[in-house]
């Protein structure tokens, strides 16, 4: 076969896959799972592709501004963290509008906001111990306290790391649910850096009146 009709060959092929494909969105960065400080500003970028995009934005979680609108390439996105901020992961996602005016969102990827500081005390609240019945559930929130006089929601900061001293008795997840499962006395572990306490726990018959 002439390299002219290769040439043309290959040429058309690609062309129907080009036509093919559906556009996507992508953030590049900053990596997922990234660990960012309240007061800080990162910059986020997208990678489209598949056809031509109008517009651009990206929706970070409440209370993290959406940056500004984007008509064109790069799309950059420079992003404030607030210094108010409550440390926790926060979602974020990139939603495009192509020129044939599809909406186009990208796969969600999460910033870590943790402060650079660690708390001189931590506490929680209820307070133990906590007295429970079989199949109740609650929140341990834990509140730390800092060498400047600031205390902060630690509950779902990803330095707070929760442990049941008997999961038969207690289960507690990630982000401090509890929940009661069987008659017993046992404790939650809360750690946050070198911080440590436990708080007792009592499950016992719910008396019916």
């Amino acid at each position: 076969m002439p390299l002219l009709s290769r040439a043309l060959i290959t040429f058309c092929f690609t062309a129907i896959l080009l036509r093919g494909e559906k556009p996507t969105l992508r953030i590049t960065s900053p990596p997922n799972w990234t660990v960012v400080h309240p007061g800080d500003t990162i910059t986020m970028t997208v990678e489209a592709s598949g056809g031509k995009f109008v517009a651009m934005v990206i929706m970070p979680a409440d209370p993290i501004p959406w940056g500004d609108m984007r008509t064109a390439p790069p799309y950059r996105f420079s992003v404030s963290i607030p210094r108010d901020i409550t440390p926790r992961l926060y979602g974020i996602v990139a939603d495009g509008v192509t020129e044939s005016q599809q909406r186009i969102y990208s796969e969600r990827i999460y910033i870590d906001v943790e402060r650079p500081d660690h708390p001189v005390s931590i506490s929680t609240e209820p307070e133990g111990p906590i007295v429970s019945h079989p199949q109740d559930l609650f929140i341990l929130d834990v509140i730390g306290k800092y060498p400047d006089g600031s205390s902060e929601d630690l509950t779902r900061s990803t330095q707070t790391k929760y442990v049941s001293g008997d999961s038969r008795i207690v289960t507690v997840t990630e982000t401090g649910v509890v929940k009661s499962i069987a008659l017993g006395n046992t404790g939650i572990t809360i750690r946050v850096g070198e911080k440590v306490m436990k708080v007792p726990i009592i499950v016992q018959e719910q008396i019916r009146e």
